[in-house]
């Protein structure tokens, strides 16, 4: 499997609205049409929010049950591709609903397009818009359009809306492509380790920051693994995630990650100082995660 057949979480934001900011611009002033669009999200809800709502000047008077007919299908182009469609690829999403209002129909789509045609082929799979647990959605990327290629992933909606004001449909927090058949770094080859506090910058600029260390246990973590993404910078994973006992700080695409009072919250009346247990944990690429031993770090160490 070549590596331009891989989409790797170190890749760019998702699109997130239908259309270039000028049409936008321009759409805002005719009569209504509904849209989806996109926000990525950091706090409290991290990852992509998907929302709808009607762009431009409403017709009057608008029944808030038909603002969408039936046969009408809005979507939202996620990402573009140029991947293989003969079912060695999957998509592997994992979302969550809105528990509220919505009859329409909406699911994920995946794009495909032949040798010999600009028309694209759309394969729809409904999603369940009440349920709000995170789930996880597989979706083997195949076509039956000889040599045909997958181009495309988004976000799909039809029918009626109840609702006219700006509301949210979904929320995504992650979207791999990966192959059906890949090998996988275990996670007991590698350690997470020393993770300590240090400082950067220069006078009047400095910064304290949270970096550790990558540590192989045995000769299979030492080397890169055939048909599997290696980063010079974070080895086998893909990316790390910093957490305190409270809450998600936030990612980091390499050893080190930058700390902030306000990662630490209001200390309690009681408390002389102020310390939390911090994490680190490593996705790899090729599945799976590697947690450090936490680490209390004190407030005092980050002021500076």
């Amino acid at each position: 499997m070549s590596y331009e057949s891989k989409l790797g979480s170190q890749a760019v934001l998702p699109k997130c609205i239908p259309m270039t900011a000028s049409e936008w611009q321009k759409a805002s002033t005719l009569p209504a049409v509904r849209v989806i669009y996109g926000k990525v999200m950091d706090f409290p809800l991290r990852g992509l929010t998907l929302q709808t709502k009607l762009l431009g000047k409403p017709r009057e008077p608008l029944a808030p049950f038909t603002d969408m007919p039936s046969d009408q299908v809005s979507r939202l182009s996620l990402f573009k591709f140029n991947m293989s469609a003969d079912g060695s690829l999957d998509a592997h999403i994992s979302h969550k609903g809105n528990p509220t209002y919505f009859d329409a129909e909406m699911g994920i789509y995946c794009a495909y397009k032949g040798p010999f045609s600009d028309a694209l082929e759309y394969h729809q799979l409904p999603v369940e818009s009440r349920n709000y647990d995170l789930v996880d959605t597989v979706i083997t990327l195949e076509s039956e359009i000889a040599d045909a290629r997958f181009v495309e992933l988004g976000f799909y909606c039809s029918g009626s809306l109840e609702v006219l004001q700006p509301a949210t449909l979904r929320q995504i927090s992650n979207i791999t492509i990966k192959p059906k058949e890949h090998p996988s770094v275990k996670p007991i080859a590698w350690n997470i380790v020393n993770p300590h506090v240090i400082e950067k910058g220069h006078a009047g600029h400095r910064q304290k920051r949270l970096a550790w260390e990558l540590q192989a246990r045995n000769e299979q973590g030492s080397k890169s693994v055939e048909g599997l993404p290696w980063s010079v910078t974070t080895g086998p994973f893909s990316y790390f995630i910093v957490s305190t006992q409270r809450r998600e700080l936030g990612r980091a695409y390499c050893t080190e990650f930058c700390l902030h009072e306000a990662d630490f919250g209001e200390p309690d009346e009681d408390e002389a100082d102020v310390e939390v247990e911090v994490i680190v944990r490593g996705i790899l690429f090729g599945g799976g995660d590697v947690r450090s031993d936490p680490v209390r770090i004190s407030l005092d160490w980050v002021v500076l």
